[in-house]
């Protein structure tokens, strides 16, 4: 038996809904959305327009024209509000029922995103594989503990102060943005590039981090009746109104439970003044992380920080649109109040269609001051919260 090696299972429960981005979009016109039944199909465009052309040649009415024309159009001429979508257009030309599933890559749950006549937007595409499975990269697990666990030790290490260059190498202040990021990369290599037996010449670049200790895989490929469209909201700090944000993001619903493998390897990860096992470190990082989350960031938002049961549980950040503060260290690395004045100075020139959207943030108390949610009939959610769980696996 190689004492070296250790093997766990984390189990993932998605408290909320939550996108992991393949980085792909669908535009509006691309998508088939079914009024009645509610869903959405992503379709294969290359068969739709095959089909198309193989009908256009038999009886010459010109479909692929009227495709063209219909990508190029906005909206009905007699109604502006209402959106010529795939559905109308596929309907318009006679395409079957059978035709529309043949065409039919893959389809997902609407739930009441988007109605029938004019709220259709762009649609954010979850990770997905070749075959069009949908998983998430171990990578993106990965990432989130690289996260929690340099908070946990920053915290651990009650006397560590950020360090950073304030002028840069032509002698010219550095602005804020560039002072957190080199102290978050400094961090970094404080905490994780410190394995000695492979410190050169004194360097603590990538090479040397322990985080190469730590192995997770990919998910298991995910049903496509786990997922949901979903729209984000934003709500600001002391406001009851929402910013819609103006697209759609495909979503693993709440309740879904995912499950990744985990080695860790000991020559490697050796996180400096732990002296506890993997399964310790575990908890007390996420109940660290838990902790810290909630007392600086949504007791910021009392209206949604008690709405519901996923809040009072124990829980993570996981995947894209879900905020700043569960991917960030400036907080943690400095504490509350230093951390919120070099948020908003660097969150002060942010500009959402030419206008400043974080000018007031420090005044306000909380940095950024906007809390990324969705709304799913009437239960509303703040995107991202996942519990967690990890199990020792025996050889």
């Amino acid at each position: 038996m190689n004492d070296d090696f250790e093997y766990y299972t984390l189990k993932l429960k998605t408290l909320a809904p939550v996108f992991v981005g393949s980085g792909k979009s669908i535009s509006k016109k691309e998508y088939y959305y079914t009024p009645k039944k509610d869903i959405i199909r992503f379709f294969d465009m290359n068969k739709l327009m095959e089909y198309m052309v193989q009908l256009d040649e038999l009886d010459g009415k010109n479909r692929i024209f009227r495709f063209e024309e219909y990508m190029l159009s906005e909206a009905n001429e007699q109604n502006e509000s209402k959106d010529i979508n795939l559905y109308r257009f596929t309907k318009d030309i006679g395409l079957s029922l059978q035709e529309v599933k043949n065409m039919t890559i893959y389809r997902v749950d609407n739930n009441g995103c988007f109605d029938s006549e004019h709220s259709l937007c762009e649609i954010k595409c979850f990770m997905r594989d070749s075959q069009n499975r949908a998983y998430i990269p171990g990578s993106t697990v990965k990432g989130m503990l690289r996260t929690i666990l340099l908070q946990y030790l920053i915290r651990k290490k009650q006397n560590y102060k950020p360090r950073s260059y304030k002028i840069d190498k032509n002698g010219k202040q550095k602005s804020m943005k560039d002072i957190v990021f080199d102290e978050a990369n400094n961090a970094e290599k404080d905490f994780f590039n410190t394995l000695k037996n492979n410190v050169k010449d004194g360097t603590n670049d990538a090479v040397n981090s322990i985080m190469q200790g730590i192995i997770i895989s990919d998910s298991e490929f995910i049903d496509n009746s786990k997922f949901i469209v979903c729209q984000k909201k934003s709500y600001v700090k002391n406001q009851n109104k929402a910013n819609k944000i103006n697209t759609a993001s495909e979503c693993l619903k709440a309740g879904v439970e995912v499950c990744f493998k985990i080695k860790i390897d000991k020559r490697y990860f050796k996180p400096e003044s732990v002296n506890m096992s993997f399964e310790q470190l575990f908890k007390n990082m996420i109940d660290d992380f838990d902790k810290e989350y909630k007392n600086y960031y949504l007791s910021e938002f009392s209206h949604f920080n008690s709405y519901g049961p996923e809040f009072r549980q124990q829980f993570v950040i996981l995947g894209g649109g879900s905020g700043f503060f569960g991917k960030n260290i400036t907080y943690t690395m400095n504490g509350f109040n230093e951390g919120l004045r070099k948020t908003a100075a660097v969150m002060k020139n942010n500009k959402i269609d030419n206008k400043y959207v974080n000018e007031d943030d420090e005044e306000l108390g909380i940095s950024p001051h906007t809390l990324s949610t969705i709304k799913i009939g009437t239960n509303k959610y703040h995107m991202g919260l996942c519990s967690v769980s990890l199990e020792k696996n025996k050889i």
